[in-house]
């Protein structure tokens, strides 16, 4: 389990690096993301999810990977 958590830290830190290109492209009609966006409301149904669980659900993920990782060192 410890040794997943290096490289799962390493793809969240990429992929909010990512944040600002997936939202342009998600607001490009011509992109794939955005045709995307466009068809299922993908921003708007993240945002909702983000806002409704009050940044819950990824404080949680966080604190057990905290608490796994800890009674595993």
């Amino acid at each position: 389990m410890a040794a997943a958590i290096v490289p799962l830290a390493q793809q969240a830190g990429d992929f909010i690096h990512q944040v600002p290109h997936y939202l342009q492209a998600a607001q490009d009609h011509s992109s794939a993301l955005g045709r995307l966006n466009d068809r299922f409301h993908l921003q708007q149904r993240i945002t909702d999810a983000i806002k409704g669980s009050g940044g819950s659900a990824v404080n949680e993920v966080v604190r057990r990977g905290i608490r796994d990782f800890r009674s595993v060192g």
